[in-house]
């Protein structure tokens, strides 16, 4: 139904009231989506915030290889010539379980082990480590992120959707039964 405007306002015989909305199938499938689409930004917001928690990461700074004659040390302090064992900088040089990466261990059984034994293995071109593994890696771990983001995720995020919706929920119902704003 069209309402007429008569002089820049609705006129008064023809304005529709919410219980009288309620019977229009239009209007229900609009409050319908309006409630799903309200439903869905709730749950963004929620898990945005959840996945921006803290949690645990490898601390490859504080780890430490451990050679089987007894010695350790901050695995990014050993040197050799052919460079660092562990670089900082790189993620996948200590996994989960207390492994390596390919380069890495090969660098950390040099280091552990004796170096008359290593002499001319790799100008012998085979490519297989000669030696078992004489180390072992304790794992650090350190926590990344803080509680601040998701809960600033969480207010920002609520505080903006309920004025939106909010808005909008009142826009509507002005242009559909001339409900003024406050």
């Amino acid at each position: 139904m069209c309402l007429p405007i008569i002089n820049g306002e609705m006129s008064l015989e023809n304005k529709m009231n919410e219980p009288e909305l309620e019977n229009k199938i239009w209007y229900r499938a609009v409050k319908t989506i309006y409630i799903l689409v309200y439903i869905l930004v709730v749950i963004v917001i929620l898990l945005w915030g959840y996945f921006s928690k803290p949690y645990q990461i490898i601390d490859v700074q504080t780890s430490k290889i451990i050679c089987n004659k007894g010695t350790s040390q901050n695995a990014p302090g050993y040197q050799q010539a052919s460079g660092t064992i562990l670089n900082p900088s790189s993620s996948d040089v200590i996994y989960e379980d207390g492994t390596l990466n390919n380069n890495s261990d090969l660098e950390a059984r040099k280091l552990c082990g004796d170096p008359a034994d290593w002499a001319g293995w790799e100008t012998a071109g085979n490519g297989a480590i000669p030696f078992p593994k004489n180390y072992s890696v304790q794992v650090a771990h350190k926590a990344s992120g803080s509680w601040t983001t998701p809960l600033q995720i969480w207010i920002i995020g609520f505080g903006i959707i309920f004025v939106l919706f909010e808005a909008v929920r009142r826009i509507f119902l002005y242009i559909v039964i001339g409900k003024k704003f406050f």
